[in-house]
């Protein structure tokens, strides 16, 4: 299908202080003034931000950019990685009457069946979050927070309704340790073992509640062809009994539900996943092949640490 070019500019004057506006726009917070959205700068991740938030269409999804900024021109570029090409760069300008000028300039890439829809939701998009970055600067709205806000969070939280055809694979591995060290290690966020990407940072998304529902993970990996990837899992439910419900902040939202019981002096491991089934159902083992490599890992480490030292 082709893919066509949509690019897109806008202005508005600001009548406050240029350092105040820069920082404004140089800051992950200024995604929350464009759409229900969060970004945040990704710990140890130099000039990377994860957002999540809303697409176009409404619904949860989480992206990544990699951000470049030019003090001296007061100008910030927001690029998705490569192999993509679409960015926003925001810059602040000498205006006039003792006002400075806010310029936005957007390049996105669609198919050609919807290239109109798009570039007028991008065009009306620079419109409104122009409009909300003149009101911060001029002190006419509150400033936004460095914490996801409970809009955004109930956003990601959603799940739309699986369809009919989705299957669930289960794994179990029992395990020679307490069930509350396995409970800590499967629910903090950590890597796939195995997996040919190669981690770059994972973590709480900031402002989420840690062990409780609504917490959300989020996980930075570079691919074997040196891509960037990033995803944003969601809990949406949560038990004393050691067992939680997560979902993929982005389609297809597959879920997976881990749960932590004693088996006689053990624990056991149950690990589910329900999603959109493969070609001729080869989706299943793959994941139940995954599912067993993360039980193994799990077994692995865990049983080492619970062995006395001799």
């Amino acid at each position: 299908m082709a893919v066509v070019e949509i690019k897109a500019a806008r202005s508005i004057a600001v009548r406050a202080d240029p350092d105040r506006v820069w920082q404004l726009l140089v800051s992950p917070a200024i995604w929350s003034l464009k759409a229900r959205a969060f970004m945040f700068a990704v710990p140890g991740a130099d000039r990377l931000c994860l957002w999540v938030g809303s697409t176009v269409s409404g619904l949860p999804a989480n992206g990544m950019y990699e951000v470049a900024a030019d003090d001296s021109a007061r100008s910030v570029m927001f690029q998705e990685p490569a192999p993509s090409r679409h960015f926003y760069r925001l810059a602040v300008c000498p205006g006039r009457r003792g006002k400075v000028k806010v310029h936005i300039e957007v390049a996105r890439y669609t198919s050609r069946l919807r290239a109109d829809v798009v570039e007028t939701a991008t065009r009306a998009g620079l419109v409104r979050w122009l409009s909300r970055i003149q009101a911060v600067a001029e002190h006419r709205r509150p400033a936004p927070g460095d914490v996801i806000s409970a809009e955004v969070q109930r956003l990601c939280l959603q799940v739309p309704r699986q369809p009919k055809d989705w299957v669930s694979v289960t794994e179990t591995a029992v395990i020679r340790a307490d069930p509350s060290a396995v409970w800590a290690a499967v629910s903090a966020p950590h890597f796939v073992p195995a997996s040919p990407s190669t981690p770059v940072a994972c973590g709480y998304v900031p402002g989420t509640p840690v062990g409780q529902p609504g917490e959300m993970q989020y996980f930075v990996e570079r691919s074997e062809d040196g891509a960037l990837t990033s995803q944003a899992v969601a809990v949406s439910a949560m038990t004393d009994h050691l067992e939680a419900i997560a979902h993929r902040v982005r389609p297809p939202y597959d879920q997976r539900r881990y749960r932590v019981s004693a088996d006689g002096g053990q624990a056991k491991l149950e690990m589910t996943w329900t999603g959109p089934p493969g070609p001729a159902g080869a989706s299943r083992e793959l994941v139940a092949a995954g599912l067993r490599a993360v039980l193994s890992h799990h077994k692995a480490a865990l049983e080492d640490t619970a062995e006395p030292d001799s």
